[in-house]
């Protein structure tokens, strides 16, 4: 439906997301193409900067990068999750050894009352 179709593309056209990207506060990847006029590199690297820690990554492909190129798209998300996992693990191993170092710092070698088994 023509009619329809130009309501989408009108809609579509009027999204202006930069007030409320500043606002996240989580890991985002921004992928655009370098061949896309709708939504230029250019654009791409606004719409990455405006995200705290985002990073932007490119693909020889128009404005449906994750259709023109579907696999250089799957290995892109797949090396920024696997990215995120690596970080997420050294955050938790880092938190551990602060914990073990803080338990560590308060033994005195006294056994606690509180905790001692009966």
């Amino acid at each position: 439906d023509p009619h329809a179709y130009g309501f989408s593309c009108e809609a579509v056209a009027l999204i202006d997301f930069r007030a409320s990207n500043l606002r996240l506060m989580c890991p985002a990847l921004v992928i655009g193409g370098t061949r896309d006029d709708a939504t230029p590199v250019a654009m791409s690297r606004a719409i990455a900067d405006s995200i705290a820690g985002a990073e932007l990554a490119t693909l020889d492909a128009a404005h449906l990068s994750a259709v023109e190129q579907p696999l250089a798209f799957a290995q892109l998300l797949e090396d920024f999750f696997e990215r995120l996992a690596a970080d997420e693990a050294y955050a938790r191993e880092d938190a551990m050894e602060d914990d073990n170092h803080n338990a560590s710092a308060h033994d005195d070698g006294k056994a606690d009352p509180e905790s001692a088994a009966v």
